[in-house]
């Protein structure tokens, strides 16, 4: 298996599982700490769903907690981005 073709397909999940989440967020009125809890709880499910759908597939990662918190921040900026964005839109326009 092609590792890169594998992590980009998990980096390509996450980022939109994160644009999603940030969208949700927005669109359900979520401010200050809620906002950013709601993020680590998506990004801690997801991270957990891919886990185990890539343990039962093959063994091509060593350390199998990196698939969980891998792209934390850069994701981040990308929730903030799209839960101010829909915020906005839905709440204050």
């Amino acid at each position: 298996m092609n590792y890169y073709r594998i992590g980009k397909k998990i980096l390509y999940s996450k980022f939109y599982c994160t644009m999603l989440a940030g969208i949700v967020a927005g669109i359900l009125n979520l401010t200050g700490i809620y906002g950013f809890l709601f993020y680590f709880i998506q990004f801690f499910i997801i991270g957990v769903i891919i886990l185990l759908n890539n343990v039962s597939k093959s063994n091509c990662f060593t350390d199998l907690s990196s698939l969980i918190h891998f792209g934390l921040v850069s994701n981040l900026m990308i929730y903030v981005i799209f839960w101010i964005m829909f915020y906005n839109f839905v709440h204050i326009y």
